[in-house]
């Protein structure tokens, strides 16, 4: 989960920046070295002399509240979560189908009632999870987990908080446990028309 994290922060921190704009679980790989890779950037786009995007992509299940009207680098930690919550969900010892997403009524996150019952089911097995040292609990995952789903952009944190995050809840990373560089704040202007790689055109706000 670190990594992941640092992963969405990098392309974040780019100048201009990039937007996945498809964070999901099928989208995330191991490479023969352990090595995190997201793939799969057919929707991606950079962010020349922009800040927000109205154009409508990605993975319903794991898409913010306000994709397709005021997209911004918050929608992809808001998609980032629900990838977490599945991670939880395997460390808890359920498979996400079978359980989760159930609970869910295979809902999206951004669904206020499969949001409060997909949290809500992860909250009690927490809290019943005896399986680790009282030093390795889950519970700050699961608070992390909360801070990355608010319905409001701007009530989420950036990618390379959720790292710092994750780094303070545990010290014995092998990788990407190094500080990040940071991101630049988002501007808001009127929008403009841009061409996207694939040769349509996406509404984007400039600055």
């Amino acid at each position: 989960m670190l990594c992941l994290a640092a992963s969405l922060h990098s392309l974040h921190a780019l100048q201009p920046s990039v937007l996945h704009r498809d964070i999901r679980p099928e989208n995330i790989f191991l490479d023969n070295h352990g090595r995190i890779l997201c793939v799969d950037f057919g929707v991606a786009r950079a962010l020349t002399d922009s800040s927000i995007r109205s154009s409508y992509a990605g993975t319903e299940k794991y898409m913010a509240p306000e994709a397709g009207t005021r997209y911004a680098r918050p929608a992809e930690v808001f998609s980032l979560a629900g990838v977490y919550a599945e991670i939880l969900c395997i460390m808890l010892g359920y498979f996400p189908a079978n359980s989760l997403d159930t609970e869910m009524a295979n809902g999206a996150w951004k669904g206020r009632t499969a949001r409060t019952k997909g949290l809500e089911w992860l909250s009690k097995e927490v809290t019943a999870d005896t399986s680790l040292e009282p030093d390795l609990s889950l519970g700050p995952l699961l608070e992390l987990i909360k801070t990355m789903l608010p319905i409001h952009p701007h009530e989420r944190p950036k990618a390379g908080d959720v790292h710092d995050s994750l780094r303070a809840w545990r010290t014995d990373y092998v990788c990407c446990s190094a500080v990040l560089t940071n991101e630049h704040d988002d501007i808001v202007t009127p929008p403009s028309p841009e061409k996207g790689p694939s040769g349509s055109y996406a509404r984007v706000y400039s600055s």
